[in-house]
């Protein structure tokens, strides 16, 4: 079977992905820009009140994917937070200026992170070199890797994908960014991931700022369940 990773950006929409099938959350605020670190108070609630494994965004603006001095502090104390909470692992990335993992920086923020699983997230996109990219990633120690295999369409790069699946040992790809109800079957069985993530095709008018629909979410979980 293949696993949905759903956003949520509200008490309500973890609750609503719980009930009806999500296999995991990433906790997010600020979903209009692509996702920023959310409160202490909801990572709290949630984490508090779910089952499922929720992995919360660390990303303090959405300026840049470069970590400077300044943000390296705040990201270094959200991930301290996070830590002491339910929250099953941290969704977070740096990259330099010419298109490679920061590995300095994420090295120094992967220190604090105690139990938690790390996803590296979209970032990973613009690379320049995928394959370097996954091998810098499974020396950091990490769990996951959030793509849609570049910057392009998710179907323009189905090849990439499945490239990376079959190439990446340690570290899982987790499929995800412009899936919705009509492509879905075709990219998991070309790809063959074991996640996927999901956004605005589970929300009400596929809106950023809208919740979850759950007529919405159960369809598309009815048809991923049952794909293989």
């Amino acid at each position: 079977m293949i696993n949905v990773e759903i956003i949520a950006s509200t008490y309500d929409d973890a609750m609503k992905i719980q009930e009806f099938g999500g296999n995991r959350i990433e906790l997010i605020m600020g979903f209009e820009e692509d996702g920023l670190t959310p409160s202490y108070a909801l990572i709290e609630k949630v984490t508090n009140n779910v089952d499922i494994p929720v992995n919360v965004m660390v990303r303090p603006h959405a300026k840049t994917f470069e970590i400077n001095e300044f943000d390296l502090e705040v990201m270094k104390r959200e991930i301290e937070i996070i830590a002491t909470t339910k929250a099953n692992g941290i969704v977070i990335g740096g990259v330099t200026p010419n298109g490679e993992i920061d590995m300095t920086a994420m090295m120094d923020l992967l220190s604090y992170r105690k139990q938690l699983e790390v996803t590296f997230h979209a970032c990973f996109n613009g690379l320049n070199n995928f394959e370097k990219g996954i091998a810098d990633l499974t020396t950091l120690g990490a769990t996951n890797v959030l793509t849609k295999g570049g910057n392009k369409h998710i179907m323009e790069n189905l090849d990439v994908l499945e490239k990376l699946v079959n190439i990446s040992k340690k570290v899982n790809i987790l499929v995800g960014a412009n899936i919705n109800h009509s492509n879905v079957v075709e990219i998991c069985q070309k790809v063959k991931p074991t996640f996927i993530h999901v956004g605005t095709a589970v929300r009400c008018d596929n809106s950023r700022v809208l919740g979850v629909d759950t007529e919405k979410l159960k369809s598309f979980l009815k048809i991923v369940h049952g794909i293989f």
